[in-house]
């Protein structure tokens, strides 16, 4: 593999800066200075505020405590309104996971994300059913927690058999991780109707059919959780993606119907839903389409841990989450929808590769 100096630049270097403003703006940090700055015994401020003034002028004094303020007042309102926004997601409804109890399923674990999605969960000692239509790998397969089931998931009447076969031995699965994607790249005057379909069958529909048929146990329960893996591209595209982004789209869809369906017509409050958009990340689909231009153009390519670590995280927490956006830097894109329309149509030119 050629390693892209740029891309690590990149990568480094918005690692960096996160970490720098992350530490910088962090509310206990700026609460922990501010209530020195109050409370602390006098002959402690003392020397500190000589220092502090010794080394910078008025000027400079005005502006580091304009934006001590300023910081202190955004983190505050950041923590508030994420509070606030796991609170709205989860129905205020509280819960809790017993993981030697718990069976999660995946699709498409025989590969990229869910592979990895699997031996992380395994390793902890969680039970894991896995639906592809490809054997799992060598080690995955010598888990005794890992159960794989050979599986067409754009087959409605397969999945339905294979589901039956899993209540019998497993049990219902409280756990649904909605990975399996395809992305064949071409533009849409090249792309095959059929195979268009097909991109649709695996990327959506399927998506449809493994919530139609393992939702109601987790209604009747009032517990468990659907995570779908969608992608950043869901907000936005490049070219020579139509079907594969268009499909993605969808899946944001889904999700929000689905949590309000929950929410207001199955009154099931406390069974999750979480939606994950990740960018670019090293797995066989993207050195298959796409990483080639993108190590070209110098854009970040995400480990795969950068990924599936925050993912699994969510799983554990058990609580519901999303659109969650990795890396986080890029959340704003979720919105860029509403922007004006030549600043988003000046983002999107900027993406394509």
């Amino acid at each position: 593999m050629i390693v892209n100096t740029a891309q690590i630049r990149n990568a480094a270097i918005s690692a960096g800066l996160s970490t720098l403003i992350g530490t910088l703006f962090h509310p206990l940090l700026l609460t922990a200075i501010a209530a020195f700055s109050l409370y602390a015994p006098e002959q402690y401020v003392t020397p500190v505020v000589e220092l502090y003034r010794a080394w910078t002028s008025p000027e400079v004094r005005d502006i580091i405590e304009a934006s001590f303020k300023l910081g202190l007042c955004f983190s505050l309102v950041a923590k508030i309104n994420h509070f606030l926004s796991v609170g709205a997601e989860n129905n205020w409804a509280k819960d809790s996971y017993e993981w030697s109890k718990e069976v999660v399923l995946i699709t498409g674990a025989s590969s990229g994300y869910g592979e990895r999605i699997t031996e992380l969960l395994a390793l902890r000692g969680i039970k894991v059913i896995t639906l592809s239509r490809t054997p799992l790998n060598e080690t995955l397969s010598s888990y005794r927690n890992v159960h794989w089931y050979k599986c067409d998931i754009t087959d409605s009447v397969n999945v339905a058999a294979t589901a039956a076969q899993i209540r019998k031995k497993h049990g219902d699965p409280t756990v649904i991780v909605n990975n399996a994607g395809k992305y064949d790249k071409g533009y849409i005057l090249d792309r095959d109707v059929k195979d268009v379909q097909k991109t649709m069958d695996v990327n959506f529909n399927s998506h449809f059919t493994i919530i139609k048929e393992f939702l109601p146990a987790l209604i009747k329960k009032n517990h468990g959780h659907i995570v779908t893996i969608a992608s950043l591209g869901s907000y936005a595209t490049v070219a020579g993606g139509s079907d594969y982004y268009g499909s993605k789209s969808a899946l944001v869809s889904l999700h929000e119907t689905l949590r309000l369906e929950l929410r207001h017509v199955y009154k099931a409050e406390k069974v999750r839903t979480s939606l994950i958009n990740p960018s670019w990340t090293e797995t066989p689909m993207v050195a298959k389409e796409w990483e080639s231009s993108l190590r070209k153009r110098g854009t970040p390519i995400l480990k795969l841990d950068d990924v599936i670590i925050p993912i699994v995280d969510i799983i554990l927490a058990g609580y519901s989450r999303g659109p969650v956006v990795i890396p986080e830097i890029y959340s704003f894109v979720t919105g860029v929808r509403g922007w004006p329309g030549w600043i988003h149509e000046a983002l999107q030119n900027a993406v394509q590769v």
